[in-house]
């Protein structure tokens, strides 16, 4: 009996765990216009279903739209919800005299033209990953939600031949992230602005469960673009965090990025020590930039002596790499970039790392900074 209570929890601890709570908001949307009707003397109070309503069906069968077929002619409707949205339709219906489950097809459409069109492997319209065009049988006096995809506009269509359809709502249904922004954008070009913020707001779709690619398709993880610049801040991350575990400002730099170039932790360590403190703290050119050089000649160099064309393609990289350096730090001596004077005297000790260190001196930002415009660099050259 004993083995039995543990078996009996163990399942409802694991069938706990495995649940999965839904971390975004839904937020229902009323149509903004009506855009096109089709059979328009078949739809009475299409207007109606501009209103904001609240979901649910009654007894009333007031405010309704009323679509009606013949046997050769079917109504249909498009709609616009104004904005671009990732979710679905809720569709509210009413008390016709026929109590039978009504066939609709429903088209979604991120455009007019697309909501309009025809999936006939012409076009482009598919319903690869997001069903677009589908058909549907609506309850009488129910409430039905259906779809998952990216759209603004959305075409209903009755199908069924000589039947009364009411629709109390059709609302499209929002799901998204309820998160602030935090960044921002503004200048003296309106254009630009609604650029900036149609950006923003298209990024904010596609952060559903996951970050996806596109909220149509292809609906998937997304790791292209997002990949090599989550990989450039993890190896500035890391040349900061070596910085601060004592490492110089050389060595940081290198051993952040020795590994794509076969050397191994200990071997960036020694081969960039020197180079700290402006190249053995004698407050000459700045170690984090030594870094750089250090790694451009990993990149660049002449194997045999007689070849000035690998010779020349180093130099003109350590010179790209010290100009974009002082051009964002102002300097490429250490000395200036500490603000030393002349007469500040050459020793071999170097200072504690205490937080006081961290904070008067800028050579944290150094690493981070060389290391950036070497991570650029890579992805420039897709190293």
């Amino acid at each position: 009996m004993k083995t039995l209570f543990i078996l009996i929890s163990l399942f409802f601890a694991v069938s706990l765990s495995a649940r999965q709570r839904d971390s975004r908001v839904r937020e229902y949307l009323p149509p903004a216009r009506i855009v096109w009707q089709q059979e328009s003397q078949l739809i009475q109070g299409a207007n109606h279903l501009l209103l904001s309503g609240n979901g649910q069906s009654n007894l009333v069968n007031h405010n309704i739209c009323k679509l009606s077929s013949t046997d050769r002619q079917h109504p249909a409707i498009l709609l616009d919800f104004g904005k671009e949205l990732q979710g679905g339709l809720q569709i509210v219906t009413g008390m016709p005299a026929s109590h039978e489950p009504v066939a609709v097809r429903i088209r979604l459409g991120e455009s007019v033209s697309e909501a309009m069109c025809d999936i006939d492997g012409v076009n482009g319209a598919s319903n690869d990953h997001a069903m677009r065009d589908f058909t549907i049988r609506l309850p009488w006096l129910g409430v039905m939600e259906v779809g998952n995809s990216g759209f603004r506009f959305a075409r209903i269509d009755l199908l069924d031949d000589s039947v009364e359809l009411h629709i109390k709502e059709i609302r499209a249904i929002s799901v998204f992230r309820d998160i602030p922004y935090k960044g921002s954008f503004r200048c003296n070009d309106e254009r630009l602005n609604r650029i900036w913020q149609t950006g923003a707001y298209t990024v904010h779709l596609n952060m559903q469960e996951y970050i996806w690619d596109g909220i149509k398709r292809d609906r998937l993880v997304w790791i292209g673009d997002l990949h090599p610049e989550v990989m450039a801040e993890d190896r500035v991350a890391r040349a900061v965090a070596l910085f601060r575990e004592g490492y110089n400002c050389s060595q940081s730099v290198v051993t952040a990025f020795a590994d794509l170039y076969g050397f191994t932790r200990e071997q960036a360590l020694h081969m960039s020590a020197s180079f700290g403190g402006g190249i053995g703290r004698m407050r000459e050119t700045c170690g984090a930039a030594c870094g750089m050089f250090l790694l451009a000649g990993l990149e660049k160099c002449a194997i045999e002596g007689k070849d000035r064309e690998s010779k020349a393609a180093n130099y003109a990289l350590v010179q790209e790499l010290a100009g974009e350096f002082k051009k964002r730090n102002g300097a490429l001596r250490c000395a200036d970039l500490l603000g030393l004077s002349k007469k500040e005297p050459v020793v071999s000790t170097p200072e504690a790392r205490t937080e006081q260190y961290y904070a008067k001196r800028p050579c944290a930002r150094m690493v981070e900074e060389a290391a950036r415009i070497w991570s650029e660099h890579l992805e420039k050259t897709k190293k």
